[in-house]
């Protein structure tokens, strides 16, 4: 008797069965092991976050802890001073972010360990965790304070010969970093090497009560056609009785803080508003008092400085000072040699012929230093 074997159209049926079989399994199976897998990796984020919270209580007094942003470094966020307290180094799992409030975490963003695919949130109002798909990580070039970056502002790229003289607005220009940017930032903060007005009054008014408008008028003038800086954010003074914003919408560039000078030469724990008005920049930070400004001998704004009747000024911060309605915080030099930095607001009257110059600060994307 014949054997009968099966036709080609019964296996054509059983193989679409089969795929379609699969085509509901594979999904369900998938669903099953990614949901076990992102449950797993919440319980690693909580029990991170546990560990955090018991750092904080152990390497600090947490009733005394605000409302504050933290990076992963322990620096809080926008400022340079540290936390208090170490985050735990043996955790596979770290967060981008932290918000602590009182010793505990109520929010957590950009937690992941290196093998995962995805990166969690954690908030402390109802415990959860949420994850999403991770983004390939983009490493970018790091820079440390007092690097030299050279910058065509015409253009809005890098650039080679640059040009160092009072005065010059436009083309290629000498810029210091005055703010640590490192492999995970996308931008980088910057102040030039010279000064752009080389003098103006802080507030021709007498009073510093509303801020630096002639200093911000030329500093707007000075900076309107460079390209591919970022808006700065406003700027808020609140001291001695003072209280001023300074609106930056529509700017290209910024003035330096005083504190920021502060932070650069290593005095973290000055203040503008409750400390001396004095503070001496050493000579390794010398660039942050390069190429000042002066009366204009011979109609030369860079006239030596051994010239017998060269006057050199230096540039204006943003900061009122607190110790009289009428003065300033600048940056300057000594008026005899040896040639000395400093951040001062004694005796620097906003008016009465105290002239100082105008130094922008910028900040622009890496991706524009390539």
């Amino acid at each position: 008797m014949k054997k009968k074997g099966f036709t080609l159209i019964e296996l054509l049926a059983v193989i679409v069965i089969l795929a379609a079989i699969a085509l509901i399994i594979i999904p369900v199976v998938s669903n099953i092991i990614t949901s076990s897998r992102n449950s797993a990796n919440a319980r690693s984020v909580e029990g991170h976050i546990d560990n955090v919270e018991f750092g904080i209580m152990g390497g600090s007094d947490s009733s005394s802890i605000g409302n504050q942003v933290v990076r992963t470094d322990g620096t809080i966020d926008d400022r340079n001073e540290k936390f208090g307290f170490a985050f735990p180094k043996s955790d596979t799992v770290v967060c981008k972010g932290y918000e602590i409030k009182k010793g505990l975490v109520t929010f957590a963003t950009g937690c992941k360990a290196d093998d995962w695919k995805t990166v969690y949130s954690y908030t402390s109002e109802n415990g959860t965790v949420v994850g999403e798909l991770a983004m390939p990580e983009v490493i970018y070039d790091a820079y440390e304070i007092g690097d030299i970056v050279k910058f065509d502002v015409t253009k809005g790229k890098k650039c080679r010969n640059s040009t160092s003289k009072t005065g010059t607005k436009e083309g290629c220009m000498q810029f210091y970093v005055i703010k640590e940017s490192g492999t995970t930032s996308d931008r980088v903060t910057m102040i030039l090497d010279h000064n752009t007005t080389p003098t103006v009054y802080w507030n021709s008014s007498g009073s510093n009560a509303s801020g630096p408008n002639e200093v911000l008028a030329s500093l707007k003038e000075d900076t309107k056609t460079w390209k591919n800086t970022i808006q700065p954010s406003n700027y808020t003074f609140i001291g001695g009785g003072i209280s001023y914003t300074v609106n930056y919408t529509g700017y290209k560039a910024r003035l330096i803080e005083a504190n920021e000078v502060a932070r650069i030469i290593g005095e973290n724990s000055w203040y503008s508003t409750a400390s001396t008005t004095i503070l001496r920049i050493n000579s390794e930070y010398n660039w942050l008092y390069s190429v000042l400004s002066n009366n204009g001998v011979d109609g030369d704004y860079d006239c030596p400085e051994d010239h017998p009747n060269c006057v050199i000024y230096g540039y204006w911060t943003v900061d009122a000072g607190i110790s009289a309605n009428n003065i300033a915080y600048v940056v300057n030099v000594s008026s005899a040699p040896p040639i000395i930095g400093f951040l001062s607001s004694s005796n620097i009257y906003v008016d009465l012929n105290y002239l100082r110059g105008v130094r922008p600060v910028i900040t622009v994307l890496k991706s524009d230093l390539e």
